[in-house]
Parts: C-alpha cells; structure tokens; sequence
C-alpha cells in the first residue's frame, strides 16, 4: 500500500477520468458531471473514514455502552463473530468512545506492572493523536486530561493533558493476555480503568463501565457504509462536517466538496442537485469504492519478503494522504502506530503461490532471525479468506512468543500450517479454501520498522493436509 502514499488514489481516479472524457463527445451537462465525479472522488476518499468513524461510534455505544465510558472486552475471540475482522488472541480491548463537546474527561489508567499495553487516542478522522502506554508513556498509574480543541483553561495538578484535534475521540485500549487462563488476571486490571467528567474530578465517580463477555452481533458496519448510495453518503458526511471539526490539511478536499454543494455546517440536499452533479456523485461511489479493493487486494509496494506485506507507515498519522486513510479505515479501522505493533500479513508462499488450505505449510524462522526483534511479544494466527479465525477443531489457531516454542536442532524455528510436523511441533490449522497469515510484533525494534530485518519464509511442502486435522 506504499504506492497508495506516492501516487494517491485519487491520482488513479482522476487518470480514469481524463480517459473516459477523452471518449465521449463535449457537452455542458457531461462537463459538468465530470467536473462532478471528479470532486466528488475526491470527497468520497476525504469524508468515507469520518461516516465510518460516525457509524461505528453508533454501533458501539449502544447499551449498555455509552460515552465517556469504557466497554471491557473479557473473551478471546474463537471464531470472527459477526463484526471483527481479523481478531487478535493476543489482546482485551477497553474501549470508550469520547465527547468532549461538553468538556474534558479523565481518563485513568491503573499500574500495569510488567504488562504490555496500548492506550490509543484517535480523532474523528482516524489520525492517532495520542498513544499512551508501555512504549510512551510507562506502565505506572496514570491520569490523561483528554481536551477537545476549543478548550482552554488551567489543568488541575497530578493530570497529563492531551488535546483532540476533533470533539469526538476514540480510545482503543488493548491489553496483552497470555492465553485464556490470564483472561481473569487481565480482567481485574480493566476494572481499574475509568473515565471521569473533569467537573466530577477528583471526588466524583467516574462513569460506569460496560463489560462485554461475547462477540458483538450488531451491524456491519463496513457493509452498512459501503452499501450508502451517494444521497446516502454525501448527506451523512454532511452531517458529520456539521458536528466534526476539520483540520488544517483538509483545503483542498473541503474546496472539492463545495463545488458540489457540501460545506461544513451548511444545509445540504442531495435531491436539489442537478441531475448531472447527481450522476457524477453516483459514479464516484462506485468507482473509488472499486479503487480502494482494488489497491487492498493487490498489495503493490507493500511486500516485505517471502510474500509479506506490510501496511504503509503513515498509519495512524496520515496527514493530506486521504487515499492511504480511507483505505485503512476499510480494512482496519482503529490502526495502531507502526511503532506501537506491526502486522504483516501473507497471503503467497515464497514462490507467489496463494496460500490454500489443501496444503502444507511451514513457517520458518531462520536461526539468525530469531529471537523477532520486538520489545514486547509477538504472534502468529491463521485466517480464513474473510478475516475469520479457523474453526478450533482445526488445529490452533494462533501461536505466540507466550508459549515457549522449542527450537529444531539447528536454531531455527518451524511452525506447520494446514499439516502436523513431527510431534511437540507447533501446528496450525486452515480453513477449506484460501487462507492469510498474520505476524503481529508489538512494540517492533527499528530493524522491523525500516525494514532490515528478514521476515520467516512460508514454505510449501510436498503432500496435502489431511481433511479434519487433529486438535492439539
């Protein structure tokens, strides 16, 4: 996705265009509605990460969930549920959706120990805008005055302040848990987590948490985004540039957005557009929508080695890269920092060839390669082609620098995908069809983030999986 942050994918859109408009006679009405499209484009990559941002802030603070408060996560996920994508077995999640339109909040953290943990802060637009935790900030107790951008006034003693660019925030807290059996232990630390009003500080009670013991069945809400037509589209981020400050970078899209009728806190009414500007706001739709599948799924740029890619590192600090940011809003919303965890993912053995669950595979980690350089843990989990972890009658399905893996005789280490090695050797199971890995390493050296150090080769070996794996 590197290539997303050279060219833009906003360039392709445009490239699209001057093509099409090369083949069809001149007209007023055709101008205009390319002239439409191509603002419209434009409009679409800048505002999909705020109406995804929006909906999922719904989805999310639904009972008993609410504001200002934070919903614990206390199960690792056995298969995808109905709304995770590529769940981590590595990590609870506390999580508390801000507004700060009111005023400033407390947001207390407890002593961590010698645990890992991460405390992002994400604006309206997606951009991490604070990372509190192990790597930054330490794990002793902690308590973070979370500002909204008009606010100004002294900050009371004893409380780190940390500014939002937008009135709406996210914290995505995440928690290192060494397998089920540390899911209690983990859980007696998310109790001490809270968030507090700062005009409730410091007598007051902080706001009561909610605690969510199984997978979420709400909506979908990537599906509930990408299936807005553009009436339904448009008119929601023009809602939400009524509620949601903009930033400094944003000129250029909010000027595409007013040549079609959108400004931020205007009244905007799809249905009085002209019929033209309406057809090229259609268009735009469906063909950025097509351009940001298409960029994920070819993965150009972003192969590391031995067909492992990396996402781009901006994520999380996109700045004017609104192609980058849409994209990753999609297929990950709620990034971490690339110096925070780093997730590669395979989709092709070292030769190219998509990884399929009718074979066997190995994952090898070469001696010299070996501990990964990380700070804190790393893992590997297997997912079926939607993001969905593999049933666990086949196989386990994640392994990780928590489970004491043993070496081969000559230092390296092998873990077998979709077939078992020899015994006591770390085994993975796949699904029936294709399948990708993911290699999460959190808190990565500088080896990890400027890319010198060599990721584990995915060999495929002769032979095909059995059809129903032992479980471990």
């Amino acid at each position: 996705m590197r290539w997303l942050r050279r060219a833009g994918l906003g360039l392709l859109v445009l490239v699209a265009l001057a093509a099409l408009a090369a083949m069809t006679p001149p007209g007023r009405a055709l101008i205009t509605e390319k002239r439409a499209l191509r603002d419209g484009a434009t409009g679409y990559l800048y505002g999909y990460p705020l109406v995804t941002m929006l909906e999922t802030q719904r989805a999310l603070t639904t009972p008993p969930a609410a504001l200002n408060a934070f919903a614990h996560t206390r199960k690792l996920p056995e298969d995808a549920g109905v709304n995770v994508v590529r769940p981590s077995r590595d990590l609870l999640y506390s999580s508390a959706w801000l507004d700060l339109s009111d005023g400033p909040v407390v947001v207390s953290q407890p002593d961590l120990g010698d645990r890992f943990f991460l405390l992002p802060m994400l604006d309206a637009w997606t951009n991490v805008f604070a990372s509190p935790g192990t790597r930054t900030t330490g794990n002793r107790a902690a308590n973070f005055l979370v500002v909204g951008p008009a606010w100004d006034a002294p900050a009371p003693p004893g409380l780190q302040v940390v500014r939002s660019p937008t009135d709406l925030a996210w914290v995505v807290g995440r928690i290192e848990v060494a397998g089920p059996d540390d899911v209690p232990a983990v859980g007696r630390l998310q109790d001490q987590f809270a968030i507090t009003p700062l005009s409730r500080w410091p007598d007051g009670p902080p706001n009561p948490a909610a605690v969510v013991t199984e997978p979420s069945s709400g909506p979908n809400v990537r599906a509930r985004v990408d299936g807005m037509d553009a009436a339904e589209f448009f008119t929601a981020l023009a809602a939400g540039l009524a509620r949601v400050q903009t930033l400094p970078q944003d000129g250029g899209a909010l000027a595409a957005l007013a040549r079609v009728g959108i400004a931020p806190g205007e009244p905007f009414d799809f249905d009085s557009l002209s019929a033209p500007v309406r057809a090229g706001l259609a268009d735009a739709v469906r063909r950025v929508q097509a351009g940001m599948t298409e960029a994920y799924a070819s993965g150009e740029g972003a192969t590391v080695g031995n067909g492992w890619r990396i996402p781009p590192d901006i994520l999380g600090d996109y700045g004017d890269e609104f192609a980058v940011r849409a994209v990753v809003a999609r297929e990950g919303l709620g990034a971490n920092l690339p110096a925070d965890a780093t997730y590669a993912t395979a989709v092709a053995d070292e030769t190219g060839t998509p990884l399929d669950g009718r074979g066997h595979y190995v994952v090898r980690f070469r001696p010299e390669d070996l501990p990964p350089p990380v700070r804190a843990f790393w893992s590997l989990t297997v997912y079926d082609d939607r993001g969905s972890l593999v049933p666990v009658g086949s196989g386990r399905q994640s392994v990780s620098s928590h489970d004491g893996l043993p070496l081969g005789p000559d230092g390296s280490l092998e873990v077998h995908v979709g077939a078992p090695g020899a015994t006591g050797v770390p085994f993975l199971g796949t699904p029936a069809g294709e399948f990708d890995l993911v290699l999460r390493l959190y808190w990565p050296e500088q080896t990890v983030l400027d890319g010198a150090w060599r990721f584990p080769s995915v060999q495929r070996r002769p032979g095909a999986a059995p059809t129903a794996p032992p479980s471990p």
